[in-house]
């Protein structure tokens, strides 16, 4: 089981969230990650548990994201709000980004599997076909030229 991290649902806690999977991936090794759950904006930990208890926060412990697909969330959110998937140079600045978290990993395992996990956030996410196809066919699984849009999820 991965530890998960709760912090704080507002633009701050998200930025310390993103910090903390910055920091944690040099240390992580393969069969190792981290969980991240976020609570409503204007929420801490402490005083979500006081106003509505251990259920309702037990709840959001457990529908927590792995790191892969929290980093994905949280850079969109964080950083791509507006992205237009139909600019390139706004997702080559999102993939640089990606890219960045993937270089944090020191396992060459970890590193592989966020590199295809990205390419597979990419391509689910709608990007242009001509943007998945500059991705090499071994990080996305598909091969160049085919359409995105069979691959959606």
């Amino acid at each position: 089981e991965a530890p998960t991290v709760c912090l704080d649902g507002d633009r701050a806690g998200l930025a310390a969230a993103l910090h903390v999977a910055e920091h944690a991936l040099p240390l992580m090794r393969g069969g190792q990650t981290l969980r991240f759950a976020m609570l409503p904006d204007g929420e801490d930990p402490d005083s979500f548990l006081r106003r509505h208890g251990d259920g309702p926060l037990r709840a959001i412990l457990d529908k927590a994201q792995h790191l892969s697909v929290f980093v994905w969330s949280a850079l969109n959110e964080h950083s791509f709000r507006n992205l237009d998937l139909d600019r390139p140079e706004q997702i080559a600045a999102l993939r640089r980004k990606l890219r960045a978290f993937e270089a944090k990993a020191m396992d060459p395992d970890i590193r592989l599997g966020l590199k295809r996990r990205f390419g597979e956030l990419l391509v689910a996410s709608g990007t242009p076909a001509s943007v998945v196809g500059a991705l090499p066919a071994s990080i996305t699984g598909i091969a160049a030229g085919t359409s995105h849009a069979a691959y959606r999820r």
